[in-house]
């Protein structure tokens, strides 16, 4: 419930923020704010239920990035999402796969991919519609759902509002308020 409090203080710091230089945001922080966004869409209860798994795919021998990636989000102290238990999963980069396969709810951009492979990813999640989140702005403008920038030295949540409307993402306009969009 602590990081529920915690992720509105960010959302509600961040809605005075202006369009500042962005810079990277911690991963945990970045994690936190975006699974915080998802809970905002009108249609988080309708894809499903039991665990929210997140895929962190991974291209050809950057699996122990992944791997590392995901050890230090299970070290988060989130450990629920709307009363599902987050599992945070390595996934191969190729195919359907890279998308979540049929088990995952999200996918988890990160440095474990190559350019070419994040496109496949970003492809995959759209097509299974699923949520795509993002470690960068850039994955943000090439087609992921949520990311986080920092503006002004605070977490901003990013949306692309196609992507969302491509996968049946539907953000309260609170959120939309808050987060830079982009198309």
């Amino acid at each position: 419930m602590r990081w529920l409090a915690a992720s509105a203080s960010l959302l509600i710091a961040t809605a005075a923020a202006g369009q500042g230089a962005s810079a990277e945001v911690p991963v945990s922080q970045a994690m936190l704010v975006m699974l915080k966004v998802l809970t905002y869409d009108e249609g988080f209860e309708r894809r499903g239920q039991g665990d929210f798994v997140v895929s962190v795919p991974a291209s050809k021998g950057r699996e122990a990035e992944a791997a590392a990636l995901v050890a230090s989000l299970q070290g988060l102290e989130v450990k629920r999402i709307k009363k599902r238990a987050l599992v945070y999963r390595v996934t191969g980069a190729g195919g359907d796969d890279a998308g979540g396969g049929d088990t995952a709810d999200a996918v988890l951009l990160s440095s474990a991919l190559s350019p070419e492979d994040v496109k496949a990813a970003l492809e995959a999640a759209k097509r299974q519609g699923r949520y795509s989140l993002a470690l960068t702005a850039a994955d943000v403008s090439a087609g992921a759902l949520v990311g986080v920038v920092a503006t002004n030295g605070k977490p901003q949540p990013m949306v692309n509002v196609t992507t969302a409307r491509a996968v049946g993402a539907t953000f309260s306009v609170a959120v939309l308020r808050v987060a830079r969009t982009v198309q």
